[in-house]
């Protein structure tokens, strides 16, 4: 929008509120819906693993830290669900992941125990709104930084001025595509379910009509 806008001296100007919501006065409270672990069994890949390849690839590209924006790679990572968005088992959050460290910033009234047992040691869990201020902190040490253009906010990327930005599609897209083997049996024995769901719709359908 600014290098559209630029040539005919227009300037885009960000702000801090939404001004949407300043008018917004019914606007239904966000969602509180606890976070839940996805078992190992099922993801068939345990945390560990995953932020070891994904740091793997950040290490080839020479990038410090990675912000990860998109939803559904928050949840692949750190193996965790919510139901923040209606048909989708994902929860509104950010992770920023270093070589040496990985933050989760989430609502704390959604964790629950359990998650923090799954993620002890490998992650530790902030409050959504530490996102803003952590990123400029981390701003100041001017690492090499990867952002995925297409799932990255122009916010955040304007609280990482002044950092070398490394833009790139997130590696996390490429490792969530191939399913293991685990996650193939999952796959296969839900279409299973959905078969014999749909049969049997079918079945009472025939006789119904």
């Amino acid at each position: 929008l600014e290098t559209e806008l630029a040539p005919h001296g227009i300037k885009v100007k960000s702000v801090a509120t939404n001004l949407v919501d300043k008018i917004w006065k019914d606007r239904p409270g966000r969602s509180l819906a606890e976070l839940e672990v996805h078992p190992t069994r099922f993801a068939g890949e345990n945390v560990k693993k995953k932020l070891g390849r994904v740091r793997a690839a950040m290490k080839e590209a020479g990038c410090k830290a990675h912000v990860v924006g998109a939803l559904d790679a928050v949840a692949w990572l750190l193996t965790i669900r919510s139901a923040d968005i209606l048909y989708t088992p994902v929860a509104v959050s950010y992770v920023v992941l270093t070589d040496k460290g990985c933050t989760l910033y989430v609502d704390p009234r959604k964790v629950t125990g359990k998650v923090i047992e799954h993620l002890a040691g490998l992650a530790i869990i902030k409050d959504y709104r530490e996102v803003g201020p952590d990123l400029r902190a981390l701003a100041k040490k001017k690492p090499r930084v990867w952002l995925d253009p297409v799932t990255t906010n122009r916010w955040v990327e304007g609280k990482l001025r002044g950092c070398d930005i490394h833009e790139a599609s997130t590696p996390i897209t490429a490792m969530k595509a191939v399913k293991n083997a685990r996650q193939i049996a999952g796959i296969t024995a839900a279409h299973v379910r959905d078969g014999v769901a749909m049969v049997k719709f079918l079945k009472w359908l025939e006789e119904a009509v």
